[in-house]
Formats: structure tokens, sequence, C-alpha cells
């Protein structure tokens, strides 16, 4: 009797072990857009709220631009005072942003818009969605091959940031 393999069992094994690495790569692929999409998630919000203690530390008004489909900026501007609020003259620069992300809506109190400004207020920190309104919400998203989405709410009322 011989010893060994035969042709057909190795061919069969390398066949078991290739669809095999085929399914990991694809479960691994997967689960790092969802890892990406989360930090980036996570990521803004904790720039907004660092910009929230800049405001309350700072005389001046601290915010971010979104806008469909392109990276977000930073805008400071000087606070004015309680009723003229923040100064139309704004300072502006690139937030770090991960490539293959992208701003895929914007929502202002449910309705679609192109872009949107969160300000922080001093003396308080307080959240003001520009336009006026009462919430504001970011889709953040990867596009394909299989898109991954999170959604960022910002209620102005309480200043809660909330991920979803």
């Amino acid at each position: 009797m011989k010893k060994g393999f035969t042709l057909m069992e190795i061919l069969l094994v390398l066949g078991i072990i290739l669809m095999l690495a085929t399914i990991g790569l694809g479960v691994f692929a997967g689960s790092r857009r969802n890892l990406t999409i989360d930090l980036e998630t996570d990521k803004l919000i904790a720039v907004l709220n660092g910009l929230r203690g800049n405001a309350q530390a700072k005389a001046e008004c601290f915010g971010i631009e979104f806008e469909r489909n392109k990276p977000p900026q930073k805008i400071t501007a000087p606070y004015l005072n309680r009723m003229q609020g923040c100064d139309a003259n704004e300072n502006r620069s690139a937030l770090s942003w991960e490539k293959d992300i992208a701003i895929s809506d914007l929502l202002l109190d449910g309705g679609s818009k192109n872009e949107f400004a969160v300000w922080f207020v001093p003396p308080n920190g307080k959240l003001k969605l520009n336009p006026d309104a009462v919430t504001g919400e970011i889709i953040l998203a990867i596009p394909s091959p299989a898109a991954v989405s999170k959604k960022i709410t910002l209620y102005a009322n309480t200043g809660v940031i909330e991920k979803k």
C-alpha cells in the first residue's frame, strides 16, 4: 500500500482553504469599514465637544461647517456680545478627515440641506445650528462596495450630541 496523498485530495484541500480565506477576507473588509466609520464618528463627536469647551473657556465662537460630499471645515469667529452673537468675519481651517468617508446627507429639522454649520457660542458653549433649527443630523457614510453609515444628531435646545 502506497503512503501519501493523491493529487485529487491535495486539490480538494487547497480549494477548501481558498474558499475559507476568501470568506475571511470579505468579513475582514466589512468589519474594517464598520470600524473606520465608528472611529471617525467618535472623533467628530469629540471634536464638537472640544469646540464647545473652547467656546466656554474663551470669548470666541467655535464651530464646524458641513457640506454634503466634502470634508468638514473648522470655523472660528470673534464673539461680540449676547445680543449680536458671533462676528461675521470667520476664519476657516481644514479638519482632519478620513478620505473614504463622505457626508452623505445633512438634515435640519428633518429637511435635507446641502450645508449647515454647528456653532458653540460663549459664555456657556451653547449649541447653535445655522441656518436656525432645533435638530441637525449628519449622516456619514462609506459609499462602496457595501454602504456603511452612521448618524450624528445635534439638539440645539438641549445641547446634546449623540451617535446613532
